[in-house]
């Protein structure tokens, strides 16, 4: 029993090696921990919870540097933090795919019971949910005057189940994940139906809306959703309207689409402007310069639409935004993964290695934003804006639950 323990303990190490052999030899001027047969660098599996996984990437970066290697199992990841070299990697064919290694952030507020502080995410959050769901899709949902928005409630949970897979390698397997925590599986596949049904029922409401844009001159008047449908064209009338080598859409394709917009462009928002608005509360003369901006550009006449251009001239409320994502981005970690082989100044990078980088770390650098910690808008204005212009070109979003809902 023991001799055949030991056989197979031995063979797993020599396949491992076999697997790994050309990568190892690829990588082997990085800085990095340790590794371990099998299982890879043992720090990353101490990490059970996403604050755990960014404290223990932030320690491996101060003792690494802006560039290291590690691995996650079989899995090969390069975390890089140097702005010159990312701005090569971002900007490139040969890594423009998204890897599945994201981890989303919510704003979680605490309610406290003497009513002075509440959760303001779930307000917003169904404000923005409104909103995408109009501007986009064309279809009046209601999240913020119904009794109870399940799509939202399932939006948070899924993003704390997906959380904990991000940062919990023997999860990342469905397979695996399905045998290890099977009432997590069951609750994530039960939010995803969720998902799936809200997601559905937007588009069936648009297409009858469309068809009923179709119809005869004798046909009974149109109603006032109807005549608002004629006014716009959405995202969603081109995707129904759309055909790929003449045939349309399926559903699925469409449904597709939507979850992204939905999901994507509903959270991320909620999340920058959950944050945006406590930061102002901590920061009242803040507050004022930017009610002192609106009032001078837009006027004090609440009945007065706001124009595309109003919003370009408010300069320092752009700033807020901006320095409210330095702070706190939607996504702490994003990722890529490399399509080919290629070579950036000294370092190799094979095909299929997993790229990571810690934006959350990179925005709170003292080399590139004097002060890291301290919310400050004027960072942001001329000349200390050429910083934040050298990172512009990273989005921080929720790829990688897009990515989970078009798999499932």
């Amino acid at each position: 029993m023991y001799f055949m323990f030991l056989v197979v303990i031995t063979t797993l190490i020599v396949m491992d090696y076999a697997a790994k052999r050309r990568r190892y030899n690829l990588t082997s001027n990085y800085c990095g921990p340790r590794i371990y047969p099998i299982f890879g660098t043992t720090e990353i599996f101490k990490s059970r919870e996403v604050e755990d996984f960014l404290r223990t990437i932030g320690e491996l970066s101060v003792k690494y540097g802006p560039m290291y290697r590690i691995w996650m199992g079989h899995e090969l990841v390069v975390v890089v933090e140097d702005p010159a070299i990312l701005k090569t990697l971002l900007s490139s064919p040969k890594y423009i795919t998204k890897h599945s290694f994201y981890i989303v952030t919510a704003n979680k507020f605490k309610r406290h019971l003497d009513g002075k502080e509440f959760d303001i995410y779930a307000d917003v959050s169904l404000a923005t949910l409104d909103i995408v769901c109009e501007s986009t899709m064309g279809a009046k949902i209601g999240a913020q005057t119904s009794s109870d928005c399940g799509y939202v409630n399932a939006v948070e949970e899924l993003t704390n189940i997906i959380n904990k897979r991000g940062v919990n390698v023997w999860y990342w397997s469905d397979l695996i994940f399905g045998i290890l925590a099977p009432k997590m599986k069951e609750r994530q596949d039960h939010l995803i139906k969720i998902l799936h049904s809200f997601t559905d029922n937007v588009i069936i409401k648009r297409r009858n809306a469309l068809l009923r844009k179709q119809k005869p001159e004798d046909a009974p008047p149109l109603t006032e959703v109807d005549l608002d449908a004629r006014k716009r064209a959405v995202l969603l009338d081109v995707l129904l309207q759309s055909a790929i080598n003449g045939k349309p859409l399926t559903n699925a394709d469409i449904r597709e689409e939507v979850d992204t917009f939905i999901f994507g462009g509903h959270d991320t928002a909620a999340t920058t402007v959950s944050f945006a608005l406590y930061c102002l509360s901590r920061h009242p003369e803040v507050q004022s310069q930017a009610f002192q901006e609106i009032c001078e550009v837009i006027g004090t006449d609440k009945n007065k639409p706001v124009t595309y251009k109003d919003l370009q001239n408010l300069k320092y409320l752009e700033c807020i935004i901006k320095e409210t994502l330095r702070l706190y981005p939607s996504g702490p970690v994003i990722g890529r993964q490399a399509l080919e082989d290629s070579k950036i100044g000294e370092y190799s990078i094979p095909a299929d290695t997993n790229i990571v980088v810690p934006i959350y770390f990179m925005l709170r650098n003292p080399s590139s934003f004097p002060d890291p910690d301290k919310f400050n808008p004027d960072r942001f204005l001329p000349p200390e804006v050429s910083t934040f212009l050298e990172l512009g070109h990273f989005r921080f979003g929720k790829a990688f639950v897009n990515i989970f809902l078009q798999k499932h």
